[in-house]
This record gives structure tokens, sequence and C-alpha cells, in this order.
């Protein structure tokens, strides 16, 4: 029986006794029910921390106007041109996953998806609605300002659970409109061409927000969030490609906020500090939010005597909502770590009680069959130090940072954030592990040298019912009872993996036929301007960016589209 259960049933049957020894005196049994219950509660403890506190939930929510403008515009017009290409489009995911094999479902849809099993429930939703001005098709000299294109979308995802029982819910949502190839040119001659820099036309893009939100609650959630226009210029043979956005994550309310463009990345910055409250593990726009506008010159080599410029604008726009409740689960599928080797005393797990502290020694990483060769073997993985923060019916959870996979010269090839691990026996006995903590948010990972992490990651997909997972051992009887009452160094094995339903009925990945469609083309070659993380990639690797070098992502989300 629970705490509560124990102190109802110790007073109810003390206020038996009272009721026989005061039935004359009902005011006076009363008031000693009420001292006979909190001493009770005294007696038995009470939790210090509810099941509801941790349970996860994350969202994010946006409508959004992008308008762009040619300013400063005198002497420009627009040749016809029918072959400007506008392209808009959406798509939708959701999932959700418990531990039993039979309880999972997945659903991609070009518009809205909605999934629940058991406890876990995720849904998401997008619209996008381009408008190019007609001048750019027939021809015609411009205004000044000249509105070109508008991008107008609405967006929504949702994870959460209303228990603490495996395994996870994941939504994202994706949009991208794209004006390509408009052409612009200038009508002066050589006589006729303006004294220096009287001549400097900009590209406008003003951003009108009407809803932004972002939340992640308790225990190992996430919530991200990237809108950003590629504005692609060509003139006189020399291309140039500016990105201009943010990109905003939280994790477990923890605000991690990204502004792209080169020039125009303070004026991002400043428009959030003064336009978003940051509160209650949440970003809200606040109530009549000024316009974002920023400024992005024209290439040089525009500005001479009839010159023209080709122009191509890609507004694209993604969010995500993720939870996992930590909790005791299956390992399943590729795994990499550090395994105890006989009666070694080596290599350490270490509690310092005094401080709350859970912390670890460097731990060798010993792989076996094909992936000998791999430079991860003979490297460590490296656990940050965690924090005791709740006990709840045996369970005991700890806040962290981060863990990293380095090769056997101390290079990083993986890094991941480790915010919540959780210490939960049911399962030791069958699998070996005792504490576990879900991975949601990939931050570095270098493929290029590392089969293991190239294998790894094909598992990380839009179909995946596997969600990425540290799992720890640990001998708990040779310590003791009441082991996190003490002090104590521990033999300690250490496997990254994934976590899933029962091992023997994992399926397959499917096929997403769906996703093949040609708009997903678009969002592919898209991802690798995210800006989170970067994979380095090898010359012929599919993920290589042109202008080579490494291509940044958010592994966490890059992982979901499809390749």
């Amino acid at each position: 029986m629970n705490i509560l259960t124990n102190s109802i049933t110790l007073t109810a049957i003390l206020f038996t006794i009272f009721l026989i020894l005061f039935y004359r005196n009902m005011k006076n049994l009363i008031y000693k029910n009420i001292f006979i219950l909190n001493i009770a509660l005294l007696i038995l403890g009470t939790p210090r921390i509810s099941n509801a506190v941790l349970i996860p939930s994350a969202g994010t929510e946006s409508e959004t106007t992008i308008t762009a403008q040619l300013m400063s515009n005198d002497g420009i017009y627009f040749p016809p041109n029918p072959s400007t290409l506008v392209t808009a489009g959406t798509a939708s995911y959701a999932t959700a996953v418990s531990t039993d094999p039979d309880f999972f479902e997945s659903e991609i849809n070009l518009g809205n998806s909605d999934r629940t099993i058991n406890s876990h429930s995720s849904s998401s939703s997008s619209s996008v609605f381009l408008n190019l001005d007609a001048n750019i098709s027939n021809g015609g000299v411009l205004n000044d300002p000249a509105a070109i294109a508008t991008f107008q979308s609405q967006h929504y995802t949702a994870a959460k659970s209303s228990s603490l029982d495996p395994l996870f819910s994941r939504a994202a949502t994706i949009s991208q409109g794209l004006i390509s190839n408009f052409l612009i040119q200038n009508t002066f001659t050589d006589d006729t061409f303006p004294p220096p820099n009287s001549f400097n036309p900009l590209l406008n893009l003003t951003w009108d927000i009407d809803k932004l939100k972002m939340k992640s609650e308790a225990a190992s959630s996430l919530s991200y969030m990237r809108d950003t226009i590629e504005i692609v210029q060509q003139s006189g043979g020399k291309t140039k490609t500016t990105t201009i956005g943010f990109v905003s994550l939280l994790e477990n309310g923890k605000e991690s906020t990204m502004y792209l463009g080169d020039s125009s990345s303070q004026a991002i910055k400043n428009w959030f500090d003064t336009n978003i409250n940051r509160i209650d593990d949440q970003l809200i726009l606040k109530e009549n939010p000024g316009n974002l506008s920023v400024s992005v010159p024209l290439l040089d080599e525009f500005i001479n005597p009839q010159q023209s410029l080709i122009l191509h604008l890609k507004n694209t726009h993604i969010e995500l909502s993720y939870e996992a409740p930590p909790r005791a689960t299956f390992q399943v599928g590729q795994s990499i770590g550090h395994e105890i080797v006989g009666e070694s005393q080596k290599f350490q797990m270490h509690w310092d009680k005094t401080n709350n502290t859970l912390y670890f020694d460097r731990l060798p990483i010993n792989i076996k069959d094909k992936y000998k060769n791999d430079p991860l073997n003979g490297g460590y993985i490296e656990i940050d130090p965690l924090t005791h923060f709740a006990s709840i019916e045996g369970r005991e959870y700890f806040s962290g940072t981060e863990i990293r996979l380095l090769d056997r010269r101390g290079n990083v090839l993986y890094r991941a954030s480790l915010p919540t691990l959780v210490f939960e026996g049911s399962i030791f006995q069958s699998q070996g592990f005792n504490m576990f903590a879900p991975i949601l948010n990939v931050l570095e990972a270098n493929l290029d040298v590392s089969s293991w992490l190239q294998d790894y990651f094909k598992e990380i997909s839009f179909e995946s019912i596997l969600l990425p997972e540290l799992f720890l051992g640990f001998e708990q009887t040779k310590i003791g009872s009441d082991i996190w009452d003490q002090n104590f160094n521990t033999p300690v094995n250490a496997i990254l993996s994934f976590s899933g339903p029962k091992p023997s009925t994992v399926p397959e990945p499917t096929t997403l036929v769906l996703f093949i469609l040609g708009f997903m083309y678009l969002i592919l070659m898209e991802i690798k301007y995210c800006s989170r993380v970067f994979i380095k990639t090898s010359p012929n690797s599919p993920y290589n960016h042109p202008s080579g070098g490494n291509i940044p992502v958010v592994a966490s989300i890059a992982a979901l589209i499809p390749r």
C-alpha cells in the first residue's frame, strides 16, 4: 500500500478507538482525529514529489505572415517572365508508442495528424498560403516599395502523456513556400547611371507574427520551432545565399534560441527580447507585438548598367513536440557502450549522498563483432554528473546535462542532452539494467568516421517506434539495502541504444510512399540548413552540402526527414 492508503487505514483504526472512548463528546473526537491524522502522516512520511509533477508534455503553435518587398528600387522593373516557379506544401506527422507490442501507431499526412496510444497522444497540423505579385509574371515598372510575395502559414503540434507509463509520443509538422526564378533588371545606361551610393536597392522581409507559443513541461520533454527565409541571388556570374530566421528549442523548460542571418541576427534577437515572454517553461508572444523587419542588400554585381538579377525565396517552417517519461524500458536495436569485464572494479559509478550527486568515471567502450575497427572501439563514454531531485514509488529521479562518445584519440564523435535519468529495478533480472535516460535531442554526431553512428542514425526516422536511450546497470544487492541513503561506488554497465516494444515483436521499418512525393524533396534539401548541430560528411555522402564542410542540422529533427 502507498503512504496515503496507510495513513487513511491507521486513521480509521484510531478513529474507531476514539469513537468508543469519546462517543459522548463528538467535538472532542473531531479535534483528536485531526491531530491523529497529522501524526500518522508525520510518522509514515509523505512523498517528496507527486507523479503528476513529472508527467511530460510539449507543444508548439504559430501563425505568421512574411512579406517580401523591394525598396529603394527607382530604376528597377520586372521584365516579363513566365518561367517563375511557385510551390507550396505542408506535411504533418504524429506517432504514439507504448511498451506493449500491440500498441503503437504512426501517421503521416499532407494535412493533419492525430494519434493516441494508451497514455500517450500526439497531434499536428499545418497550412501554408503563398501569394505572388502579378508584376513578376506580367512585367512592369515597380512602385517603391514593391511587394514581391507574401507567405502565410499556421502550425500546431502537441505531444503529451497522462501518466508516467512508457514509451513516448511525438508530433511534427513542416511547411514550405518557394518562389524561384523571378527576374528584375535596372533600366540605367552608362550615361544615365546614378552617382555612387545613390542606387542601393534592398530586399526587405517583414514578419507579422500573430501567434507564437512553445512549452516543454516536466521530465523528458522537448519542443522545437524553426522559421527561416532563404534568399538566393544570381547576377553577373555570382551567386549569394542568405538565410534569415530563428531556431528555438525548449528541453525540460530550458530554452536555447539561435538567431540566423549575419547582419540581421541582432535585430531578430532584439525582437525576441522585446516581444516574447519566457515564463513557466514556455515561450509566449506578448499582446500587441511589433513586426520584425530586416533588410538584405542586393548583389553589388546588380549595381551596374542594364544588369539583371534572378531571385529565389524559400520560406521553411518546422515544429516538433516530443515527450518520453523516464521509466524502465526494453533495450532493442543498435547498441554501443561499456560492459563490466569479469570482477573488474576499475571503472565505476559513484553516489555522493551528502551532495545528492551521481557521477561516473570515464567508461571505456568495448565493441565486438563487425564494429571492432570502428574508431569508437577503445574510446570512452562520458556522462556528466547528475543531481537527485525526486523519489516516487521506489523510483529515484536525477537531472543531468550531457552524454558524449569519444574516439580513442579523445575526439567527440557524439553528444546528446541527458536531462533526466531514473533508477527503477523492475526489469533488472531480465535485462540487466536499472537506470534509464531517454534521449530526445542529439547535439552532435560525426557520421563521416563512425560506421556504428551511421547505423545508429538509420534507426531514427519518421516511422520509427524506437526511442534513443541510455541504459545503465549495476548490482545493487552488493551495496545493501536503502542504497541511496549511503555513499557507494560500484562498477556499472553503460549502453547507448534504443528502447522500444518487446524485442521479439519490433517490426521492420515500413516504406513511406506518401513522403516520397515531390514536396518532400524540397524538405530533404532544406534540412541541410537547420542550425543547431554539425554533422560531418564525406564528399560522397547524401548529406553533403555543395559548399563543402560541415552541415548544420538538428540531429533529432533531421532524423525525422525521409532520405
